[in-house]
């Protein structure tokens, strides 16, 4: 894990405290073809809920069937993909 590279829209807090590798800082790119290299993206649901970083984006991941999606107590929190 330490040597994987993950897009998320929330880079610190608790996702930097359980996941060791690289994690990209920047605002993840309108298009989703103009993410940098990156072995996973995690999209958060309140992403879909505010169309963050773009409709366009998050259409693409939507197509896309998720690796993991995590619940806390019953509610969707996030989606985890992996890339290609």
């Amino acid at each position: 894990a330490e040597k994987l590279r993950v897009a998320a829209w929330y880079p610190d807090g608790p996702f930097s405290y359980f996941f060791k590798g690289i994690t990209l800082r920047d605002d993840l790119p309108s298009d989703p073809t103009e993410l940098p290299k990156t072995d996973y993206v995690v999209l958060y649901y309140h992403q879909w809920q505010r169309q963050l970083p773009s409709r366009e984006f998050l259409a693409y991941f939507d197509a896309q069937t998720p690796e993991k999606i995590i619940y806390l107590d019953g509610l969707e929190f996030a989606r985890i993909y992996r890339l290609p």
